[in-house]
């Protein structure tokens, strides 16, 4: 981490507009469909997305780890429930005795923050076990793939 804040802005603004013109180019020249999210420090987002929405592009994303043979897509529909307003004010609600979060003291809701960070890193580790487990089918799928290029190529023959 870079500690003078000035400094760090400079670099994080130019590797910024780097990493986005590499993005751009593997874009172009790879006809890849990409979409590119980056938060600043300050929780500014910066975005570039080519030729498809960015919607689609995640929704593409979501399929994709959906058709991998994890559970993600029940997840992120789980986790979009649990964050719902309706579903959030009832949670505060039964914790707390109250729907709304201004009528939370300053304690009530640092308890709160501590629950929304303890719920994000389950989520975290969930979805890095995912992503281990998609790993794993990756690196056992050469097999596969090594045996569909031979059905393939005693058709060709």
């Amino acid at each position: 981490r870079i500690e003078n804040k000035s400094n760090r802005q400079i670099t994080f603004s130019k590797r910024r507009k780097g990493l986005m013109k590499k993005a751009r180019e593997l874009s172009i020249l790879c006809d890849a469909k990409l979409a590119l999210l980056i938060f600043s420090s300050t929780g500014k987002l910066y975005e570039l997305c080519n030729g498809d929405s960015l919607a689609e592009v995640v929704q593409r994303y979501w399929d994709n780890l959906g058709a991998s043979g994890t559970d993600t897509k029940g997840l992120r529909f789980e986790i979009a429930d649990i964050w719902s307003d309706e579903a959030f004010s009832q949670l505060v609600q039964s914790h707390f005795g109250v729907s709304e979060l201004e009528h939370l003291s300053v304690t009530d809701l640092m308890e709160l923050e501590k629950l929304v960070h303890s719920a994000l890193s389950r989520i975290r580790s969930a979805k890095r076990i995912a992503w281990n487990r998609r790993a794993e089918k990756k690196k056992k799928s050469p097999s596969d793939v090594t045996r569909n290029l031979r059905v393939a190529h005693n058709r060709c023959d």
